[in-house]
């Protein structure tokens, strides 16, 4: 079954160096049809300013190619990078995949026919 989720797991550094290019790198990895992109952000070491800027920069590239944004599996180091930037308001963030999954499946009726979990379109992308 074709879903309209897809996951990117990251990994690595988000800074300056990266932080430029990394929105063009996420949006070649989005197939068409994508309706929803969760950015799995477990292995993520740091985030830096700049590495801040790319994740907004993909969020308005996102939202203007209609797809909707949200992260997961933010260390303590991004989630007080986003409480002190207000950028917590902005994105919508989940404790991990299982916890994204949950609230998506909530929005079909009880009936409907929704992929797994272990079935969403899942890819890979070290930033540095």
């Amino acid at each position: 079954m074709r879903s309209a989720v897809e996951i990117i797991e990251l990994s690595g550094n988000l800074t300056a160096i990266s932080g430029m290019n990394f929105p063009d790198r996420v949006r070649k990895l989005v197939k068409p049809g994508t309706q929803k992109l969760l950015l799995d952000l477990s292995a993520v070491s740091f985030v830096d300013s700049a590495g801040l800027s790319g994740l907004v920069r993909l969020y308005k590239i996102a939202q203007g190619a209609g797809i909707q944004l949200a992260l997961c599996s933010i260390s303590e180091q991004l989630s007080q990078l986003f409480r002190l930037t207000s950028m917590d308001s902005v994105f919508e963030i989940f404790r991990d995949k299982e916890d994204f999954y949950c609230f998506w499946r909530r929005q079909f009726p009880s009936d409907a026919v929704v992929a797994q979990l272990e079935d969403l379109a899942v890819a890979s992308l070290n930033v540095e």
